[in-house]
């Protein structure tokens, strides 16, 4: 009986250790507005939700529900609704958590360099570097980072 009861104890450890590892981080819903506007450059919705879904899927972002309102051909005014999961860090948080970032433009430099910084803060993050060489649509923009995923 003892033989058992040591069996049963020890089943129940490596049950609960897995089950601690699987739960290392945790998924919580956002829902955010980002918008842009210039006197220089306008974009299209399309263009805009490809864009923001591009950047959420960089930076580990589930469950995406992209939307748009404004923009060419109505509006130089561009706001975007993303509504998606991001992970936060729990008990059981290890490096193997996080993982490396890159997201880097040429094309439309300011508008992909706004909507990246807007939704960057809404992850977790460490060791963010921004290069910027942004005027108006010319230049290039590069974040690397480690986000929780």
């Amino acid at each position: 009986m003892n033989l058992l009861v040591k069996v049963f104890a020890f089943a129940a450890t490596v049950f609960l250790v897995s089950q601690a590892q699987a739960q290392s981080i945790a998924w919580v819903e956002k829902d955010i507005h980002v918008s842009y506007s210039s006197f220089h450059s306008y974009y299209s919705c399309d263009y805009a939700e490809q864009q923001t879904e591009k950047i959420l899927n960089v930076m580990g972002a589930q469950g995406m529900k992209v939307t748009c309102s404004g923009g060419l051909p109505y509006n130089e005014f561009v706001s975007v609704r993303a509504r998606f999961q991001s992970a936060i860090a729990t008990i059981g948080t290890t490096e193997d958590n996080w993982s490396g970032v890159k997201f880097k433009v040429n094309e439309a430099c300011d508008f992909n360099e706004s909507i990246a910084r807007q939704l960057a803060k809404h992850f977790t993050t460490r060791n963010v570097k921004v290069s910027s060489s942004c005027w108006d649509s010319q230049g290039s923009f590069k974040l690397t980072a480690e986000v929780l995923k």
